[in-house]
């Protein structure tokens, strides 16, 4: 009973772009064909014998299907169901489902004002950053008004996100805080946008961008009308997180975006196994070009960004000892090492009682 509660509880929808089904489970995904899509159905009922399985697929397909094929499909889904996948991020904690809110800027959404207006936005942007005279934060005040604007905007990202999700049908019911690599981020839960096109996809993961870059015109020629070290030191990190975002090395919108222009589901994955091919006479015949580079520049990437951590870490760890001032970042690493330390453990704790009890 309680594996069919479990099964119970996978989201299966129909894929746009394709002729598979998308199951989903705790932000987990999984591309699959109409056999395991009708497992699955047939496991959700509480048939769970694979003979009796294999003969309700008969009745359904007037397909003859091995055992051992049925079996292998049962275990996919328990793979699927059962095993916990950790995502790219440290969750820390869900602020609101964002799928009650609504706001009728659907026309923002549209193919052609959308495009249109992204790179109209993107030209003013680049424009700002010309003019507009980047200025230092000069009390403790300043500080925190410049530190809370930065959140409403990286929070109006997340909105964008899940408004043009909301437009395709896909319901969002997650916006929360959480942990990448050191930094603090705000995620939106958009597991169920596998179901469309990947030019739906791209919009959906380019809007954060979308809505940064109109928040971004205003502050920055607010920033050219009042003379003010807040909007202006605000406009730049508004560009510093575009930048960010747009990234295709770091697990952000550009990472998802790049995967879908070059039609790989499992980028990280894709990228890491183009690198370990063996060099042979056919290597270069065989290698994919675009994703052999991008596996590269994310290798250096990876290796800059962990020099960079552990550089973090052992100041953090001297200034402790020598019970020093720690500065902002030194705080970062220390809350980095603990809310990965807490992942890890939690995962060794699973598998122990997986091997053990």
């Amino acid at each position: 009973m309680d594996k069919q509660r479990e099964y119970k509880d996978i989201e299966l929808f129909k894929r746009e772009c394709d002729d598979n089904y998308l199951l989903l489970l705790n932000n987990k995904t999984l591309s699959v064909g109409f056999l395991v899509k009708d497992t699955l159905l047939l496991l959700q009922s509480g048939i769970t014998n694979p003979t009796e399985i294999k003969e309700e697929l008969y009745i359904i397909h007037k397909l003859e299907i091995e055992i051992i094929d049925i079996e292998n499909i049962i275990r996919l889904i328990n793979k699927f169901t059962f095993e916990s996948t950790e995502p790219f991020y440290v969750k820390l904690f869900k602020l609101f489902d964002p799928s009650s809110i609504h706001v009728g800027i659907n026309f923002l959404f549209n193919k052609v004002v959308f495009y249109y207006s992204f790179v109209l936005l993107l030209i003013l942007n680049l424009f700002l950053i010309l003019i507009v005279s980047p200025e230092k934060l000069k009390s403790a005040n300043e500080w925190i008004i410049w530190s809370l604007s930065l959140g409403i905007i990286l929070l109006f990202h997340e909105f964008g996100h899940s408004l043009s999700a909301k437009k395709y049908g896909i319901n969002c019911k997650e916006i929360g805080i959480g942990l990448y690599l050191i930094f603090p981020i705000l995620y939106t839960n958009l597991g169920e946008s596998w179901k469309l096109t990947k030019e739906k996809r791209i919009m959906i993961n380019l809007s954060g961008i979308y809505f940064q870059l109109i928040i971004g015109t205003f502050i920055g020629f607010s920033a050219l009308l009042i003379s003010s070290s807040i909007l202006s030191k605000l406009f730049f990190a508004n560009i510093a997180i575009v930048i960010a975002n747009i990234n295709p090395l770091i697990k952000l919108d550009g990472y998802w975006i790049f995967a879908d222009l070059l039609n790989v589901g499992n980028l990280s994955k894709a990228a890491n196994k183009e690198l370990r091919k063996p060099i042979s006479s056919d290597f270069f015949k065989n290698m994919n070009a675009k994703l052999f580079v991008y596996a590269l520049l994310r290798a250096v990437f990876t290796i800059a960004m962990l020099a960079t951590m552990i550089t973090m870490l052992i100041t953090a760890f001297i200034k402790i000892i020598n019970q020093s001032h720690l500065s902002y970042n030194d705080y970062l690493i220390i809350v980095f090492i603990i809310c990965y330390a807490k992942k890890y453990i939690k995962i060794w704790i699973c598998k122990m009682k997986k091997n053990y009890f």
